[in-house]
């Protein structure tokens, strides 16, 4: 009987929706999923498993300025720091 008791609770607690209406928005969700996840380039990423940029050249410039993240050492004038 308390089988019963949680099935009836959950039914209430949802929307009345219809089996098919139900499958319409699960399926909209899926599908938005996806084109959210292909939009943002996830599927490239996982095609492209050569690392880097393709054989391009990719620089990253900082001022050195945020310390102890980057920052000059005094002793040597180079760029150090945490990363």
């Amino acid at each position: 009987m308390s089988s019963d008791r949680t099935s009836l609770q959950l039914r209430s607690a949802l929307p009345t929706l219809g089996r098919a209406s139900a499958l319409a928005v699960v399926l909209l969700l899926v599908v938005l999923a996806v084109g959210a996840l292909l939009a943002t380039g996830a599927g490239r990423a996982a095609a492209d498993s050569s690392g880097g940029a393709g054989g391009q050249l990719v620089r990253v410039g900082t001022e050195g300025t945020y310390p102890p993240f980057t920052f000059r050492d005094p002793e040597t004038n180079e760029l150090t720091g945490y990363d």
